[in-house]
């Protein structure tokens, strides 16, 4: 199977000049960006920012979800983080939900076309963490509460938890830097806790 360069998947797109000035680039902007919309929130709300980073399997969230808190801690402000992943089902239970659609044929396997990524994810824990949203946005801002609740990692936003962060963002990726990334060992599968081996049809 042809795989791409990582030179084919640079996009150029030509942007409008009155919407060039509201893009942003780079983990540094972002997370000021971020670090702005919580303490704006903060202070006309008065209670947590509750934020959901999500993202395709490979993106990258880390840098930005420790970059926020960085700069929040310089302000005297805290952040409670939780990882999507805690929220998955066990890795062998997701490889038994995943078999049937991954064929003995060298290219191609089946889609999973009627799944959702709820499907992959413990129910009590799901229960426990939409819970802990709740109370955090009834919870008002006190010396002792975190500035922001922050889920980061795919599956952060499902359908179910969406109508519930003040805020969503959404990590893309092309493939072609995935299967870099994939081939580097660097892409922690779902439900795992650090990065494995992943054969290429389960991205």
């Amino acid at each position: 199977m042809p795989w791409y360069t990582l030179v084919d998947g640079v996009n150029k797109p030509h942007i409008p000049e009155d919407r060039s000035t509201s893009i942003i680039q780079g983990n540094g902007e972002i997370s000021r960006f971020i670090r702005d919309l919580i303490v704006k929130h903060r202070t006309d709300q008065g209670r947590p920012f509750v934020l959901a980073l999500d993202g395709y399997l490979g993106a990258q969230f880390n840098g930005v979800v420790e970059q926020v808190t960085r700069l929040l801690n310089d302000q005297g402000l805290e952040v409670e983080t939780v990882n999507a992943n805690t929220l998955f089902k066990s890795p062998e239970l997701i490889d038994k939900y995943a078999r049937p659609y991954v064929t003995g044929d060298p290219s191609f396997g089946f889609v999973c076309n009627k799944g959702r990524l709820k499907d992959l994810m413990d129910p009590t824990c799901l229960v426990e963490f939409t819970q802990k949203i709740r109370r955090t946005r009834r919870t008002p801002l006190s010396r002792d509460t975190p500035a922001a609740l922050i889920c980061y990692g795919v599956g952060a936003a499902i359908a179910d938890l969406r109508p519930m962060y003040d805020s969503i963002f959404y990590f893309d990726l092309c493939r072609e830097f995935l299967i870099k990334r994939m081939e580097d060992n660097t892409v922690v599968p779902l439900g795992g806790t650090k990065p494995a081996s992943i054969f290429w049809k389960r991205l």
